[in-house]
């Protein structure tokens, strides 16, 4: 049986974004570029987004905010590296 990918197209199209990203840019910026980037291609996209969200909370674990903010998708984005990295966080 195959598993159900929750997101999936959404996350292919940020994914892929961010390839295109860290392609044209490479890595090794500040993070305030690449969050600017993504920004504005986010915005051509029509993706819905919410930058730099407050959170209230200390935990530094992706699932934790999933959950404090009630939100079933998180996208862990590495562009320091030589290729693109990334993780997808799951909040079940």
């Amino acid at each position: 049986m195959e598993e159900k990918i929750l997101f999936k197209e959404e996350s292919y199209q940020i994914i892929g974004i961010c390839k295109n990203i860290h392609s044209t840019l490479g890595g090794g910026f500040l993070e305030a570029v690449y969050s600017e980037v993504l920004e504005k291609e986010f915005k051509k996209n029509t993706i819905a987004f919410e930058k730099e969200k407050k959170l209230e909370i200390f935990s530094r674990q992706l699932q934790n905010y999933l959950k404090a903010i009630n939100k079933k998708l998180g996208i862990l984005i590495n562009f320091g590296e030589k290729s693109l990295k990334y993780k997808r966080i799951i909040n079940l």
